[in-house]
Parts: structure tokens; C-alpha cells; sequence
């Protein structure tokens, strides 16, 4: 018996046309995509040039996908939706196949693009069967992945692969747990960045010490530990604080590590301090 013949693929137009405009399918070069950008709309919202490279750098790595996102111009054939990705063309000099080019002729159609929900992380990791994962963890691993820098604007896909190469994901969720346990728990992105800095040096130790620290419990094998307890009232402390946000995960995860290095080297002190810059090296 034959097999059964897979159905075969519809031959899609190269343009569609609707009542409120035409979609068209077309390879932008670099010339053409420079060519739209002349055009961009005047309210158009500044070009993010850090944005930019991080899209060009995708597209010549080959990471860059088409999901069929569209240029969008306006009736006066302005660019109102695109110009990162246009943008990201001229930078890299690498040709966008198909791209979909949609020309909207509905009034003031710049002012209802992007206004539905963007998707979040967990949303992400949904579409790879992945299951949900508390904001803390996520951002520890990608703030301390990155050295603490750059980790607010990483591409999703990036974080993505961030967090599946993070061989310790699941000492920080067994931390994460630890701290809901308790409703008075002080548990931090930079806090936790900073025990997964640890955690990379002596797994074992770190585990017991921060243990400590997010359920407000300072004692480790029946020993109370005084940097322990010093660490978690500076985190109920600083809830306060005013620090920019990046600001607020640099120190915390800096007194994170000189708690835990305090702690490995057997000295006390009483108040944990931060002058700037990065977390110190961690003891081991």
C-alpha cells in the first residue's frame, strides 16, 4: 500500500490587500532598509542604539528569527513600527529574507501599536514545556551571570539560554522556597546573586549559610551565626532605602558575599559596608 501523500503547502501571495491597508512580502536590504529610516515617522520614539547591537549582533550570529513581526508604515509611508530592526539591518549588513511590510492607512495607527501584553520570562519558558519560575530566582541568575550589569535589557532568548546553562538553578530555587516559608523573609535579587556567587566557590557551605540567612533561622548546626543574623537585618532594613535599582542589587549582593566571607574566615563584624563597585572575591 502507498503511503498517504503529505498535503500539500499553499502557495501564499506576495501581497494582501485589506481595507485598511496592504501587507507585502519583500527582501530588505541594507540600501532599502536605510532607504524606509529616511522615512520614520516624526513622532517616533528615539532609536535604544544598545538595542540595536544587540539585534545586529543576533542577526550575524544566525540567532535573529522571522515570526513574521511586520515593518509597519503608516498611509503617508512613514515608518511608525520596525526602525530597531531596520536599524539592526544597516548595522550588520545582513539582508532581512521576507521580511512582512505592512502599509496601514487607519488614522493615527502609531498610537495603537504595541499596546497589548508584552510576554514575560515565564511566558518564555512556557513555550519550551518549561514550568514557571519566581522573578528572584530569574533575575539572580541573569545579575550574576552578567556581572551584574547590562542583565535589565539582555534579549529574552538570551536570558533563556542564560538560565538553562546556570548549573545551579536549582540550589536557588531550593533557597527561594526556604525564604516563602517565612513571611518576614528578606530574600533579594542582589541577595540571592550574590549566594549564587558562593554557591559556585563552595556549594555546600554557601548552601548552609544562606539557608540561614532567607529563613531568618542564624543557626547552623546548632551553632548560632552572628553574620548570618547581621546579614538578614541589614535586607529587612534596607526594604526602605531609595538606591536606583541596579544600584540596590550591586549592594546587596555585595554584602551577601562579605557576610558569607566573614562567615568562612570566622570574623564579626556589626554593620556590613559597601563603598561601591563590584562584590569582593569569595572566600572559599
Amino acid at each position: 500500500m502507498n503511503a498517504p501523500k503529505s498535503p500539500k503547502k499553499p502557495t501564499l501571495p506576495t501581497t494582501i490587500n485589506a481595507d485598511d491597508g496592504h501587507i507585502e512580502l519583500m527582501d530588505i536590504t541594507p540600501e532599502f532598509a536605510a532607504e524606509l529610516l529616511r522615512r520614520r515617522h516624526p513622532n517616533q520614539r528615539a532609536l535604544k542604539l544598545r538595542y540595536v547591537t544587540e539585534l545586529a549582533e543576533a542577526m550575524e550570529q544566525g540567532r535573529w528569527r522571522w515570526v513574521a513581526d511586520p515593518i509597519r508604515l503608516d498611509g503617508d509611508l512613514f515608518v511608525i513600527d520596525g526602525q530597531h530592526r531596520l536599524a539592526a539591518v544597516i548595522k550588520s549588513g545582513i539582508t532581512m529574507k521576507g521580511a512582512v511590510v505592512a502599509t496601514v492607512t487607519t488614522k493615527d495607527a502609531i498610537l495603537s501599536i504595541d499596546q497589548g501584553r508584552s510576554r514575560n520570562l515565564n511566558d518564555m519558558r512556557a513555550t519550551r514545556g518549561q514550568g514557571v519560575m519566581a522573578r528572584v530566582v530569574s533575575g539572580a541568575v541573569l545579575a550574576e551571570t552578567c556581572d551584574w550589569s547590562q542583565w535589565h535589557g539582555m534579549p529574552r532568548e538570551l536570558q533563556l539560554r542564560t538560565i538553562e546553562e546556570c548549573p545551579f538553578v536549582a540550589e536557588m530555587e531550593e533557597l527561594a522556597k526556604v525564604s516563602a516559608k517565612n513571611r518576614r523573609a528578606t530574600m533579594t535579587v542582589g541577595a540571592l546573586s550574590g549566594a549564587l556567587r558562593c554557591i559556585r566557590t563552595n556549594r555546600d557551605d554557601a548552601m548552609r549559610f544562606f539557608s540561614a540567612v532567607f529563613s531568618m533561622n542564624p543557626f547552623i548546626d546548632g551553632q548560632e551565626v552572628a553574620m548570618a543574623r547581621v546579614l538578614y537585618v541589614y535586607l529587612a532594613e534596607s526594604k526602605a532605602t531609595s538606591y536606583s535599582s541596579e544600584d540596590r542589587v550591586i549592594e546587596h549582593a555585595t554584602k551577601a558575599v562579605s557576610a558569607y566571607n566573614h562567615w568562612k574566615t570566622g570574623h564579626v563584624v556589626s554593620k556590613l559596608l559597601w563603598k561601591g563597585g563590584m562584590p569582593p572575591k569569595v572566600v572559599g
